[in-house]
């Protein structure tokens, strides 16, 4: 379950896109300097397997601007990668060509973290948490190949530690090959219900909205469908939170279909032994301690699917629908089985980082808590969103890069929990920016980019 969960959660959000699924798919370099090395990559990318080594590639227009990212992921152990990326943004589609690297716009930009965490794997790559972050300060990418499966290209140039100027590494044969056949396609809000009637309990589970990857545990539905080297994915959960002697406990409704070729809307019978098609309920889950098998869950109670059916209504860029129903037994206690009814999902893709602050139950953190703005870059406007503890007077000011303050978006007293502000920056002119939030004794700044 911790491999749904972890999907969900995490990849949707961070590298929404599309995912490398050939073997043809590579990405590597040789670094020398207070380094020195060579890193290689190649194959899939597995958003099941957290953390997994592979290439992945996105590609998101917005107003007119092409942002496109490749990326080679090395597992070094159970919470930490290796993280090579080439970043590159213009006007209109990617094209064949050379991008010479911008140090100062990050337009065009290839880096190198050493020791990542990957649970806190940020959206901008200077809030990276790492070991060590080298960042490109010269040199050209170059776009060799663009074809309907496959994107290749070559990179060098020097890279500069981020905590350290003085530390430059020189990047040679740099090069990329990832296929783009392959579909990734997240569903980041939506609703997930289901009756269910037994010999011990009996009742409807029902949950919507967004999930929130970076204040768990937080109630909603997410999911996405992956079409990799011949073979379908569809994982859809819905979580529920709740709090038993201060401790965090989630209940978790999980549907998933796995089969050769791509899914389309049709019916899926339950398949119990194989578990290839299945539904799940899982109640009073340990949210901090929930296992990679779901067999070896910590919960009150697991129960999975054994007879039944999954209907997928509509599989699209922007609606996934269904229904399912059937019957499911307790793993630990097969004498106890629900009864399944008006099971249903409706999700959409959303936007990416919604939070949801309806629910009174989730903890404060300790502290003030800024969060990356998004989109960034953008144009002309973005969302910054941070959390109080306390009940504060909060100041949110933004900054050019010559520290001229040039608004003050918010001055006034705020309640505890979590809050977003908007920026319409319509009448600056494109640049880097710096907002600083303020409440008590604390203070956080964090950096954006607008592109007209």
């Amino acid at each position: 379950m911790k491999q749904i969960i972890n999907t969900v959660f995490i990849i949707s959000f961070l590298i929404t896109g599309i995912l490398s699924g050939q073997q043809s798919s590579s990405f590597s370099f040789n670094y020398a300097g207070s380094i020195n090395g060579t890193f290689s990559v190649s194959g899939d990318f597995n958003p099941l397997i957290i953390p997994s080594d592979g290439v992945v590639t996105a590609q998101e227009e917005i107003d007119g601007i092409t942002y496109s990212t490749f990326s080679g992921v090395e597992a070094v152990s159970i919470d930490s990668i290796n993280l090579g990326a080439i970043l590159l943004q213009q006007a209109g589609e990617l094209v064949l060509g050379e991008y010479p690297v911008d140090p100062v716009t990050n337009s065009a930009m290839f880096g190198f973290a050493l020791g990542a965490t990957v649970t806190e794997f940020p959206d901008d790559i200077d809030d990276l948490e790492a070991d060590a972050i080298y960042l490109s300060i010269g040199g050209l990418i170059t776009i060799t190949e663009i074809t309907e499966t496959t994107k290749s290209g070559t990179f060098f140039g020097f890279m500069m530690n981020m905590d350290d100027p003085a530390d430059i590494v020189e990047v040679n044969d740099g090069e990329f090959t990832v296929n783009t056949a392959t579909i990734f396609q997240p569903y980041l809000e939506g609703d997930y219900s289901f009756d269910y009637l037994g010999t011990e309990m009996s009742g409807n589970y029902s949950v919507s909205g967004t999930i929130d990857p970076f204040n768990l545990p937080t109630e909603g539905t997410a999911g996405f469908y992956g079409f990799s080297s011949d073979t379908s994915i569809l994982i859809i959960t819905g979580v529920e939170t709740f709090i038993v002697d201060e401790v965090d406990s989630v209940n978790i409704g999980a549907i998933i279909i796995n089969k050769p070729g791509e899914l389309e809307p049709g019916t899926y019978t339950v398949d119990p032994i194989f578990q290839t098609v299945l539904f799940a309920f899982v109640l009073g889950a340990d949210f901090t301690t929930i296992p990679e098998d779901l067999e070896d869950i910590v919960a009150d109670k697991v129960y999975i699917s054994a007879t039944g059916s999954i209907t997928i209504s509509e599989l699209s860029d922007s609606s996934l629908t269904g229904s399912f129903s059937g019957a499911m037994l307790n793993l630990s206690n097969p004498l106890d089985f629900l009864s399944v009814t008006n099971g249903s999902f409706s999700l959409s893709p959303g936007e990416i980082l919604a939070v949801d602050d309806s629910n009174p139950d989730i903890s404060m953190p300790s502290l003030l808590e800024l969060k990356q703005n998004y989109p960034n870059p953008f144009n002309p406007v973005t969302t910054i969103k941070f959390i109080l503890e306390t009940q504060s007077i909060a100041s949110l000011q933004i900054f050019d890069v010559n520290g001229r303050q040039v608004e003050t978006l918010l001055n006034e007293r705020l309640e505890p929990g979590f809050h977003s502000v908007q920026w319409n920056a319509q009448n600056e002119s494109s640049g880097i920016y710096f907002y600083r939030i303020s409440a008590g004794e604390f203070s956080e700044v964090g950096k954006c980019i607008l592109l007209k």
